[in-house]
């Protein structure tokens, strides 16, 4: 018989033997296909295939081959990502279907990534190798979010409107300012517009006010909702 092989998956293996009056079978004591057996090899993994040889009507003992079909190596890392500073990513196949290789020549996988870089990873057999790539970002993600508690709306230049003072990306921000009897006199959702120190066109006079703020803090991948309440003066 052929010796047992390895092919590559979508090719056809053709198994033969030396001699006359060979019969294939694909299962033992199985129907007859023939003295050469042709193969597609759709499916992948180690397949078996039997033989005998008739001689003066008698039929011999069964000799077997061995086929093992190999897929094409296929990889995928997923989406780019952006998280925190401070998480970590678990990335790459947790098998060890092919040879993979990273782009820094490391082997393992899964791999724990805790800094940012494009991740690019090789996966091999002897079919053939392909590559897969993954862009992991980490970011600051620390909300800086500051509340002044006096402001001069003297149109001066200096200090004139009462806004938050924030670094990090916020959304579905409310901002509301009320006087000393509850009354509400300023309300804004967008936290680059404050308050001018005026209510329906009228200048207000110079006190304490009560403001709340709430607003959600999207750090990376994670929405935080944060809510100040205080005080503030209005000075002229």
């Amino acid at each position: 018989l052929v010796n047992d092989t390895t092919v590559c998956q979508y090719s056809n293996v053709v198994l033969s033997a030396t001699g006359t009056n060979v019969t294939w079978y694909t299962t033992p004591g199985g129907t007859g296909i023939g003295g050469t057996l042709v193969t597609p090899t759709d499916a992948t993994g180690e397949f078996t295939f039997y033989a005998t040889q008739t001689v003066n009507g008698c039929e011999g003992p069964t000799a077997t081959v061995q086929v093992n079909v190999l897929a094409f190596p296929v990889v995928e890392l997923g989406t780019d990502q952006v998280l925190c500073e401070g998480e970590s990513l678990v990335i790459g196949p947790g098998d060890n279907v092919f040879s993979y290789t990273w782009m820094d020549e490391s082997t393992a996988t899964p791999r724990e990534v805790e800094t940012s870089n494009t991740y690019v990873i090789n996966a091999a057999n002897q079919c053939g190798s392909v590559t897969d790539a993954i862009n992991v970002q980490f970011n600051k993600c620390d909300c800086f979010f500051y509340v002044p508690n006096a402001f001069t709306p003297d149109v001066d230049g200096l200090n004139d409107a009462f806004k938050p003072i924030y670094d990090c990306s916020i959304k579905n921000y409310v901002f509301m300012v009320f006087n000393r009897w509850g009354e509400l006199i300023f309300k804004s959702e967008d936290p680059d517009t404050g308050w001018n120190g005026t209510h329906r066109n009228i200048v207000s006079k110079e006190d304490v006010y009560v403001y709340k703020v709430k607003f959600t803090a999207v750090k990376g991948t994670v929405e935080e909702v944060q809510e100040y309440n205080g005080r503030v003066a209005l000075l002229r």
